[in-house]
């Protein structure tokens, strides 16, 4: 709301109409209604509007680079506000000290493992400030072990997934090709609810 107020202020109208655009679609998703389940697609339009607002905000300094989910994934249903966290992720922490040439991969596919279809999705980031002993520590969080008590966007997600599907689905996370965090998602393919 900042961001629009500053825009407004300086009569950028062009702007402002496309961040309460933004806006309004991000958080019809949120509030539409209580369904916890909703088709792929629709949770893809949700990370899209995020990436549209913080694009206003950090302007030419990171550039997404999204992968349009195939055809046939469209209807998937999943958990909602899933993804959206793996994406905020990458821009307040993978790239928070980037002021230029930051890239946020998103990629989305499928892949058949014995008899069950898994859906795969992946956040991945350029940015230079992940080291090995950051990424071993959010590593650690995921796995359950010991240590601070402290719960992340990420780890809220990992849980959320593993509570539903299981202990063999959930997050990964690892150095992308990028340089930066890579963040996976592994979910099983349900028929449509």
């Amino acid at each position: 709301y900042f961001l629009v107020h500053r825009m407004a202020k300086a009569m950028k109208i062009e702007e402002v109409v496309r961040a309460t655009e933004y806006l309004g679609v991000y958080f019809r998703h949120i509030t539409r209604d209580a369904s916890e389940i909703v088709p792929l697609e629709m949770e893809y339009r949700h990370i899209e509007a995020y990436i549209e607002l913080q694009a206003l905000r950090f302007h030419n300094r990171i550039t997404p680079d999204v992968e349009p989910i195939p055809d046939r994934l469209r209807a998937v249903p999943v958990p909602r506000l899933l993804l959206q966290p793996m994406v905020e992720n990458a821009y307040q922490h993978g790239l928070k000290e980037t002021l230029e040439d930051g890239v946020i991969r998103i990629s989305v596919g499928e892949r058949l493992e014995g008899q069950t279809a898994v859906l795969l999705f992946s956040v991945e980031d350029n940015g230079g400030e992940l080291t090995d002993e950051a990424l071993a520590r959010l590593q650690d969080k995921l796995s359950g072990k010991p240590g601070d008590k402290e719960t992340t966007g990420l780890l809220n997600v990992h849980l959320r997934v593993q509570l539903r599907y299981g202990g063999g689905y959930g997050l990964t996370l690892s150095r992308g090709e990028l340089g930066g965090l890579r963040v996976g998602l592994r979910l099983p393919i349900e028929s449509k609810s």
